[in-house]
């Protein structure tokens, strides 16, 4: 969750302090998971298609979204629907491509950007490569009771900001019943800090290279906060994404940023195979 907006975190908490020294990896302090009281397994959706081929989905109990997703072609075929209860196993490693659009503060993302996988698991890195560099890294640890997130590092300008949440944070929680809530805090290097909090809403069918792939709806909200050569720096991040089982990578997510940077980007899964 939240990776394309590690490049505008990571430019935000990296201005001013390409000279400062990197600071040791500071551990999380606490990290919850909880679960709505009445929860809905079986959201119903309903899907349109619109000219251009953008499809919407809306999910009952949850915000209505827009994937601009590749249209899907006659005769293509559909993928195997995953168990939504079965514990998902590590992603496959190699390059998703993902269709980028929107602005930042710091310019307009290219037209496409790059989520690389590696490891064969049961721990992961995915770091996400926005416009050509690596701005930021996810480590994921697939176990019984599903993935989870165990250390999150920023890169800007030579800096790296690490992030390593002693609890690790369920991304998602597991099974992904709608209404399950997750949540941590982190103090990160440099005096940062760092709170991720989020939700799981219904399922939605997103359309992949004229490939149909189940995913489930994640709504999340990460604020980060702390100090650059005495001036303050906060960065709020807010993402919906499509998170498929099938697959263990976004299929979709729209994200926007606000504080002392800020920007509105969605990104679009363009193989379900990496290269």
């Amino acid at each position: 969750m939240v990776a394309a907006a590690l490049v505008l975190v990571a430019g935000a908490c990296g201005k001013g302090a390409a000279d400062d020294k990197a600071g040791t990896i500071a551990h999380a302090r606490r990290t919850t998971t909880t679960s709505s009281t009445t929860p809905s397994t079986d959201a119903p959706t309903s899907t349109t298609t619109a000219a251009g081929g953008a499809s919407k989905t809306t999910v009952a109990g949850a915000t209505a979204t827009t994937a601009k997703a590749a249209p899907a072609a006659a005769g293509a075929p559909t993928a195997t629907t995953a168990d939504p209860n079965a514990v998902p196993g590590p992603a496959a490693p190699g390059t998703y491509t993902y269709a980028q659009s929107g602005s930042t503060s710091q310019g307009n993302p290219p037209a496409t950007g790059t989520l690389v996988v590696s490891g064969g698991g049961p721990s992961q890195v995915f770091a996400r490569h926005v416009d050509g560099s690596n701005e930021g890294d996810l480590y994921f640890t697939f176990t019984a009771h599903g993935p989870v997130i165990t250390k999150v590092v920023l890169k800007q300008s030579g800096i790296a900001i690490s992030c390593s949440f002693a609890s690790p944070v369920p991304a998602p929680p597991w099974p992904p019943t709608a209404g399950s809530h997750f949540s941590g805090h982190a103090t990160c290097d440099n005096g940062f800090t760092a709170d991720f909090s989020g939700s799981v809403g219904g399922h939605v069918t997103d359309h992949v290279g004229g490939t149909s792939v189940d995913a489930v709806v994640i709504s999340s909200t990460l604020h980060a906060s702390g100090q650059v050569l005495g001036q303050p720096v906060e960065v709020t991040v807010t993402d919906t994404q499509h998170w498929a089982p099938s697959l263990r990578v976004p299929t979709y997510s729209h994200e926007v940023v606000s504080g002392q940077v800020s920007g509105d980007v969605t990104s679009n899964l363009l193989n379900t195979s990496p290269h």
